[in-house]
């Protein structure tokens, strides 16, 4: 060592030296955090800086639609009559700048509409609403962002996330939505807003987003792994199946088919006046249905949950089924039906109100419990 600093160290005194000594490790374990500190807030940004590898994402894609067609619900679609054409791209979804405010809704990517009559949609992330269009002429797509209560590195990943591809083969125009590179947690916060014209069928597929209809017409197929399927509309068919997701229809003017399963999920269907007799067919592997309309025929099935049913408008000339392997039912029909209703809980209780009738029940109720109690009132 040299001479000066051991001249230096020997005018100090011992109690000195152990404060200086401190001080040198506070001050390295503060250099420790500010790094650790430092990395932590941009590791995100980091990642946003790798490109996307559109054959990755096409291989999780296919994966995606493997793994959903075994949901897939039965359901008319009428053939395609148009000539197949050479697919055509419609290119990619632009960043948008980093300044936006708590709500940002765009970019926007509009399609020609003119003779498509089916839209597919397959979602490999983040959610997606159907709502009528505007101008019947074009297919409208907005990704939205919602990005309050976030911190600046998640609303960059927010703001520079999203990706679509179209494609169109004669009458049909395939869309392919995604949200790569952004946490599951954020997912979530990010929507495809796709705007319709009434006349295209829709067939659309998620893998764990949630799927929304608002204020269409046209015939629905929707199937989703592990995300919610919602739809409030005003008329037209649907078929919809979820794995783990739940299941809420609003239908004002039902037609056609009303199919509706669900692995593990809850259904809630509400109808109103029905321009066409159709029947409903509702099945949950491990949930509660809940049905209130005029369908003229009813099959609802669940394994485990309650059954609450409120049709006032079942066709006497058809037989209708309502059974739980363990649930509880509860049934109110119109007072003037004299049809056939077989009515079973395995272990529930089965109960048949006031509402149900002004005279006698009709001559072809079958109601079986192997535990519960059996209970039919009428006025």
């Amino acid at each position: 060592m040299d001479a000066r600093y051991k001249s230096v160290l020997k005018q100090l005194h011992p109690v000195e030296i152990i404060v200086i000594f401190w001080l040198l490790i506070a001050a390295s374990l503060g250099m420790v955090r500010y790094g650790a500190r430092w990395f932590s807030q941009h590791r995100r940004l980091l990642l946003l800086q790798t490109a996307h590898n559109s054959d990755s994402a096409q291989r999780k894609l296919a994966r995606n639609n493997s793994r959903l067609r075994h949901l897939q619900p039965a359901v008319a679609v009428r053939p395609s009559t148009y000539k197949s054409e050479r697919p055509k791209q419609f290119g990619t979804i632009s960043h948008p700048p980093n300044n936006q405010p708590s709500l940002y809704e765009g970019p926007t990517n509009t399609m020609d509409a003119f003779s498509v009559r089916t839209l597919h949609v397959v979602l490999v992330s983040g959610n997606v609403m159907i709502v009528p269009a505007s101008d019947n002429s074009l297919i409208k797509v907005i990704l939205t962002r919602y990005l309050v209560d976030t911190t600046p590195q998640e609303r960059s990943m927010l703001l520079s996330s999203g990706w679509m591809q179209g494609t169109r083969n004669g009458s049909d125009v395939t869309l392919a939505c995604g949200i790569p590179n952004v946490p599951q947690y954020l997912v979530s916060r990010l929507t495809y807003v796709i705007h319709v014209p009434p006349s295209i069928t829709l067939d659309v597929r998620s893998s764990d987003g949630n799927i929304a209809f608002k204020g269409t017409s046209a015939d629905i197929t929707a199937v989703s792994d592990k995300g919610n399927v919602t739809a409030s509309v005003t008329g037209g068919s649907l078929a919809v199946g979820t794995s783990f997701g739940d299941i809420d229809i609003t239908n004002q003017h039902p037609g056609g088919l009303l199919d509706v399963k669900t692995d593990h999920g809850t259904i809630t269907v509400a109808t109103g006046e029905a321009d066409e007799p159709y029947a409903a067919t509702l099945y949950s592997g491990g949930g509660s249905i809940t049905f209130s309309g005029d369908a003229a025929q009813i099959q609802a099935t669940t394994t485990t949950g309650d059954i609450f049913v409120n049709d006032k408008d079942l066709n006497s000339s058809v037989r209708s089924s309502i059974q739980s392997g363990s649930g509880n039912l509860y049934v109110v029909l119109n007072h003037g039906y004299a049809g056939g209703l077989n009515a079973q809980a395995g272990s529930g209780n089965i109960s048949l109100p006031p509402d149900f009738t002004n005279g006698p029940p009709p001559p072809q109720l079958l109601l079986q419990t192997s535990k519960g109690a059996i209970t039919v009132k009428s006025e």
